[in-house]
Order: structure tokens, then C-alpha cells, then sequence
């Protein structure tokens, strides 16, 4: 398949015809704060959004699901986000994979570490509707 940039004069609109859907993998360990992630983006047709409730459901999941944007909690029973982040990168799927922790965590080590290891950023808890956020 053939890609174009904006430069070329694609639209948006062409892009994703052209290109496909944005593949979303939320990993919450909260289903509030999935429900959330998931009424930002029902506008959005171009977007199609999947789920993990662990880090280790988000392992089998990555794989198959292959998606263009993870948005990982970084505070998770079990596997944390750095422990899953890891495990991702051993596995491959930061090749395909875009990975953003989304986190009410403040703690400059943590996010040092997860940055190091290939997250691209942060996006800090809460997001505009406090309410819908546990943390």
C-alpha cells in the first residue's frame, strides 16, 4: 500500500480511505476510565477502539490486534504499565505500536523509565470530565 503525506494534498478523508481506521488499544485496570476513553472518541468513525482490563490481556491482544495507538494506565495490579511496557517492546509490538500512558501518576522516575523504554508521552489523569475518572 501506498502512502501519501498532507504535503501531497491528501485529505483527511482520503487518508483514511486510503489508510484504514486508527486502531486504539485502551489498557485501564478501571472500566470507568475505559468508558471514558471510549465516549472521547464515539464521534470519531475513523477510530476503532478495543479494550484490556490487564497488562497481560493487553500482550495477547497487541499482537493480533496489531494497533496504532496504545494507551496504557500506568498504576495496574498484577502487571504494571512499565512491566507491560516492556514486555511490548520485547514482543515487537513497539514496531507497529505508538504507546502513550495515560495516568493520574505524578512520580518524574516513572515517567523517566517509561520514556526510556518507548513511550512516546503522557497524558495525565484526569481528562476534561474529572467524574468519569477512578484513580
Amino acid at each position: 500500500m501506498e502512502y501519501k503525506s498532507f504535503r501531497s494534498g491528501l485529505s483527511f478523508s482520503d487518508m483514511v480511505e486510503t489508510c484504514g481506521s486508527a486502531k486504539v488499544l485502551v489498557v485501564d485496570d478501571k472500566e470507568r476510565n475505559i468508558q471514558m476513553v471510549g465516549t472521547l472518541f464515539s464521534e470519531y468513525d475513523w477510530v476503532r477502539l478495543s479494550a484490556c482490563l490487564s497488562g497481560q490481556k493487553a500482550l495477547e491482544v497487541a499482537l493480533d490486534y496489531r494497533p496504532d495507538l496504545i494507551l496504557l494506565d500506568l498504576n495496574m495490579p498484577d502487571m504494571d504499565g512499565l512491566e507491560t511496557l516492556k514486555k511490548l517492546k520485547d514482543m515487537g509490538v513497539l514496531e507497529f505500536s505508538t504507546v502513550v500512558f495515560l495516568t493520574a501518576d505524578q512520580q518524574r522516575a516513572n515517567r523517566l523509565e517509561g520514556l526510556s523504554l518507548g513511550c512516546a508521552d503522557y497524558i495525565h489523569k484526569p481528562l476534561p470530565s474529572p467524574q468519569y475518572w477512578e484513580q
